[in-house]
């Protein structure tokens, strides 16, 4: 158990609003592995193998990963293979070569190939599925979701390139051999790559085998990343875009040592904020949902209606670690009467579902903060406040490295110290309760 203090700092409570913050992605939580995926012998042996990342099809949806070596979180090589292989595609030349600059490899499945544009859609949106539950589980795969690139070879550039055009901060670059085959461009109602670069595209690298432009016996004409750089060039941005021609087939990631050379990341990205005041009657497709039936109401408001389930919805980067969390509350709803009565509250820190702070005010007028440890509570707080938790109220967490600061409509009431959780997404949760939430704000210091 860890050791925490606890200073109280006030007791008279005044009315105020509250604080900002990220949104980021939700899909399913926890490790499933598709037990089918076995890698053949002659290729890299993954870390992890047969990873499902989405819900719609597990053998579709399915990841390996191939960690770097050393401690602290890598970050990440998202790749995506050629037409006709699978995740599993991944050489050992390769991944020596990115492992060997720190990078973890994440190589993900979807279609195994792209031959209409139905498939090449489906592709897209698996690309943002799969950056969404790496975000998710970044400290099961000890993953730095701030710094990815992303690559993919021929029928995974085209997998990827609208996930690497999103203006996605954690994406600091793409490295991308046999870049944007002829047939991803036959369909132009539907799709010109071009069209997708923008003046905030990041940096991008080409190598090609065949050792000249506007060629008939490849589909991997350079002239098509000839046309990406013209793109960029246009934007005022040409000097990040390149093509390399006349690569050989054993060296097409030879050249990511120098691509990262050349990239700027010295300034590392800013934590994005996230807030959700629920004005739009729709629930945002970034939450992560832990049990419970979560509704963005039409009079403005969350709520989750079943008092029989103990619900948990969260937002923002998994690997934060020091952020102000706020919400305003109210619990509508008790599952039983009496002192025991269950109610509404902010989580902070939440790696997963059994391992999270959270705090609440009880019917009794008193605010508690727990620490969830492996399903297990501990309480870090016990202090009278005098708030109706059946009222509306303003609760918030504000989190800097050990030390967690608790206020309640704007008044500061405690500082603890507890080291039970370094760093995860925040939101709330409604204890067996039908409870509603305001003014979700995660704001990174």
């Amino acid at each position: 158990m860890q050791n925490h203090k606890t200073t109280i700092k006030a007791a008279l409570l005044f009315s105020t609003g509250l604080f900002a913050s990220q949104s980021l992605a939700g899909v399913a939580s926890g490790i499933t592995y598709n037990n089918s995926v076995n890698c053949d012998a002659g290729k890299a042996t993954p870390d992890e193998e047969g990873v499902i990342y989405g819900t719609d099809d597990t053998n579709r949806q399915w990841l390996n990963i191939y960690e770097a070596s050393g401690s602290g979180s890598k970050p990440v090589f998202l790749y995506a293979h050629a037409n006709g292989g699978s995740a599993c595609n991944v050489n050992g030349s390769m991944k020596g070569i990115i492992t060997g600059e720190g990078y973890t490899i994440v190589s993900w499945a979807s279609h195994p190939s792209l031959s209409n544009p139905t498939q090449t859609q489906e592709a897209w949106s698996d690309a943002q599925t799969v950056i969404d539950y790496l975000r998710i589980n970044a400290a099961s795969f000890n993953l730095d979701m701030s710094n990815v690139i992303v690559a993919g070879r021929s029928r995974g550039s085209g997998a990827s390139w609208k996930l690497a055009h999103s203006g996605d901060s954690s994406i600091q670059g793409m490295y991308m051999p046999q870049a944007l085959p002829d047939p991803f461009w036959e369909y132009p109602t539907i799709w010109d790559p071009a069209a997708d670069v923008t003046a905030n595209s990041k940096p991008i690298y080409m190598p090609y085998k065949p050792s000249s432009p506007d060629i008939s016996n490849d589909i991997h004409d350079p002239r098509r990343g000839l046309d990406i750089v013209d793109r960029y060039t246009a934007l005022g941005i040409g000097d990040t875009a390149s093509v390399a021609m006349g690569i050989a087939e054993n060296n097409l990631f030879d050249y990511f040592p120098m691509f990262l050379d050349s990239l700027d990341m010295t300034t590392p990205p800013s934590p994005v904020g996230f807030s959700d005041d629920f004005s739009d009657s729709a629930l945002d497709p970034s939450y992560t949902i832990f049990n419970g039936d979560w509704s963005d109401r039409g009079f403005g408001v969350l709520e989750n209606s079943d008092s029989r389930v103990s619900g948990i919805i969260v937002n923002g980067d998994a690997n934060l670690t020091d952020y102000t969390v706020s919400a305003r509350l109210k619990t509508r709803n008790q599952r039983a009467a009496g002192t025991n009565w269950e109610v509404a509250r902010v989580v902070a820190r939440m790696s997963d579902s059994d391992n999270y702070y959270e705090a609440f005010v009880k019917t009794n007028g008193n605010l508690f903060v727990k620490s969830i440890v492996d399903g297990s509570s501990t309480n870090l707080l016990n202090t009278e406040v005098g708030i109706d938790p059946l009222k509306w109220y303003d609760l918030s967490l504000s989190l800097q490295s050990s030390q967690i600061e608790v206020s309640v409509n704007g008044a500061s009431i405690a500082v603890i110290s507890d080291t039970s959780h370094t760093s995860g997404q925040a939101g709330v949760k409604a204890q067996f309760c039908e409870c509603r939430f305001d003014n979700l704000v995660i704001a990174p210091f």
